[in-house]
């Protein structure tokens, strides 16, 4: 692998911790707050608990995409997943506490997303006549990028994302204990992950594309 190849897989890897740490950290909290303390050790932005709860999707998976993406000369990047632990009687209680707790990764994601574009928004125009070095400017563009991407995918409403149980927001609480149930069987999961394989690259691309002129702009 050539150095450069290597030094980027590195940047990707630190951003996607700390992307995914936060998401995950953002459940906990929400969790504790809505009286849900199962989370309590993953409220914290130190990756070490995160990634002894998920070490295949937190190291073994991500460079494997990495690797895979790299030599396939498509456009490298890195993708994994993290989880965090709440009492499923708790949810069954409080379906709208539930929601708001898988709603607020997608949302730590989109508050990374946001700060990642705005900043290389202005920064890439020299304002306050600051000129970034093109180092900060590709890693202000790795966090916008990974994180709409993690936003987008995460707000899937399919199990196992976080929209299959952040949907219920829209629902009455008897229906969305209903639809909760429903989703917790371990078929649903297969379904999701077949509606994630075929259709998430299809919406992945024209989503960034959108949030880039939106945010980012020129």
């Amino acid at each position: 692998m050539h150095a450069s190849t290597f030094a980027l897989g590195i940047a990707w890897y630190v951003i996607f911790l700390f992307s995914t740490v936060f998401h995950e950290a953002a459940h906990a909290l929400t969790a504790a707050l809505g009286g849900d303390d199962t989370a309590t050790a993953q409220v914290t932005l130190d990756p070490l608990p995160h990634i002894r709860r998920e070490p295949i999707g937190m190291v073994v998976i991500p460079w494997l995409v990495w690797l895979m993406s790299a030599a396939g000369g498509g456009g490298a990047m890195m993708m994994g997943w993290a989880s965090t632990p709440f009492d499923p009687h708790w949810a069954s209680r409080h379906p709208r506490r539930a929601a708001w707790m898988a709603l607020a990764g997608p949302l730590a994601n989109l508050l990374l997303a946001l700060l990642g574009g705005f900043a290389l928004r202005f920064l890439s125009v020299g304002v306050f006549n600051f000129h970034p070095s093109q180092t900060l400017l590709l890693l202000l563009e790795i966090l916008f990028t990974l994180n709409v991407l993690l936003f987008v995918l995460n707000l899937m409403p399919v199990t196992p994302l976080d929209g299959a149980t952040a949907i219920t927001l829209l629902m009455p609480e008897s229906v969305a204990r209903s639809w909760q149930a429903t989703m917790r069987n371990p078929m649903m999961s297969m379904v999701g992950l077949l509606v994630l394989w075929f259709f998430f690259p299809a919406v992945a691309g024209p989503i960034l594309t959108m949030a880039r002129r939106l945010i980012v702009g020129g």
